[in-house]
């Protein structure tokens, strides 16, 4: 899993501040360039503990969520 703290490095930017739901929370970050969009949604369980990570390159779900397949796809947008 990609921390808050290396996406913002990398140059995202948050899309949603903390969203509280009944039974989780999220934080929703992106970075936008050159007509393209990468995302990424981090979920926690109510003890703010991660448990899932989704990647989203142009609204398409990726299924590597590696720090550097994100620098990768960055270099490439």
């Amino acid at each position: 899993m990609i921390s808050i703290k290396q996406l913002l490095a990398l140059g995202f930017v948050e899309k949603q501040p903390r969203f509280y739901e009944e039974e989780f929370s999220y934080d929703w970050h992106s970075i936008k360039k050159n007509d393209c969009e990468l995302s990424v949604t981090t979920e926690y369980d109510l003890n703010n503990v991660a448990k899932l990570q989704y990647v989203e390159f142009n609204g398409e779900k990726l299924q590597q969520e590696a720090l550097f397949a994100l620098e990768f796809l960055i270099k490439l947008m």
